[in-house]
């Protein structure tokens, strides 16, 4: 599995200090569907607010995918992206 992670360090450390992964609705999201979203698009409950603390930290947009080949293959990509790019993706829709 390859692990590669941008986020700013702030939020990482929060992330972790918070364990926000047992909550996040990305990963809940990622857990329960196949595809890509964006994140605004995610339904998942945050009643802690983590994506809405994550905007703190310049992560306003981003997206999620996730692609299931087996049982045992499971691959996931969250991205935060820019407004530029995030335009750039929806314009391409």
């Amino acid at each position: 599995m390859l692990h590669h992670q941008t986020y700013p360090k702030g939020w990482t450390d929060t992330y972790t200090e918070e364990a926000y992964a047992l909550r996040d609705p990305i990963i809940a999201w990622g857990f329960s569907e196949t595809g890509t979203t964006r994140w605004s698009e995610i339904e998942q409950l945050d009643p802690l607010n983590i994506l809405g603390n994550a905007k703190a930290y310049g992560m306003n947009f981003g997206l999620a995918s996730v692609d299931r080949d087996d049982a045992i293959t499971y691959d996931c990509v969250c991205l935060p992206i820019g407004p530029r790019i995030y335009r750039l993706c929806r314009a391409r829709q």
